[in-house]
C-alpha cells in the first residue's frame, strides 16, 4: 500500500470533470474570466479560435503530468477573484486573446511531476524539458524524462509529533549553516 501513495493522492486530487469558462476581458497579462469555478493557484488553459482552428497544426508538447498542450494554446493560474469573476494570470502572451474566447480548467491542485529522469536535465517552469537531449525524446515519456510521480507543491505538512528524531546532522559546508542544523 506504501508504494501506491503517491498514486492514490494523484487520484484524490483529479478533477473528474471538465470545468470551462470564457474570457470577459483583458488588463496586462489578467484575464477576467466568467462562470469559471477554479480554487486560486489553477492552471488554466485559454482556448482562441484561432487555436481551435490551428490546433491539428501546432507543435504539441506535455506537461510534467503527461497532459499534451499545443503553442496555439495559453497557459495561465487562476490568482484571485473580482466578485463572480476569476482573474488568470497569463503564463505567456496575450496577444491573439479575445472576449469571448474559452478557459478550460486543467488542474485544481498544483502538481510538480518528479522522478529519475529529471536528473541531470533541464526544465522550465512548468516541467517541460529545454536542454538538448529533449530532441532525443520518445512518443509517451514527457519529453524523455520518463515515467515521472505527481506529487503536490503545496502538501500537507507533517506532525512534527510523528517524524522520527533527527539523529544525523547535515553538513553543507557553510559554517553559519552548519551552526543551525547541528
Amino acid at each position: 500500500m506504501i508504494g501506491l501513495a503517491a498514486e492514490i493522492q494523484t487520484v484524490r486530487s483529479m478533477q473528474p470533470i471538465r470545468v470551462c469558462g470564457r474570457v470577459e476581458a483583458l488588463k496586462g497579462m489578467s484575464l477576467y474570466v466568467t462562470d469559471l469555478p477554479m480554487p486560486v493557484g489553477s492552471l488554466v488553459r485559454v482556448e482562441s479560435a484561432d487555436a481551435l482552428s490551428t490546433r491539428r497544426s501546432a507543435r504539441p508538447f506535455s506537461l510534467s503530468d503527461g497532459s499534451d498542450v499545443n503553442d496555439a494554446e495559453r497557459l495561465g493560474e487562476v490568482i484571485g477573484f473580482d466578485g463572480p469573476r476569476a482573474i488568470v494570470m497569463l503564463l505567456g502572451s496575450g496577444s491573439g486573446v479575445r472576449s469571448g474566447d474559452r478557459v478550460v480548467g486543467l488542474h485544481a491542485m498544483q502538481t510538480v511531476g518528479v522522478g529519475e529522469g529529471l536528473l541531470g536535465r533541464v526544465i522550465d517552469g512548468l516541467g517541460r524539458p529545454i536542454d538538448l537531449n529533449s530532441r532525443l525524446s520518445k512518443p509517451g515519456t514527457h519529453g524523455g524524462l520518463g515515467s515521472l510521480t505527481q506529487r503536490p507543491i503545496d502538501p500537507t505538512p507533517l506532525s512534527p509529533l510523528a517524524r522520527g528524531r533527527v539523529t544525523q546532522p547535515i553538513y553543507t559546508g557553510v559554517r553559519a549553516l552548519d551552526l543551525m542544523t547541528t
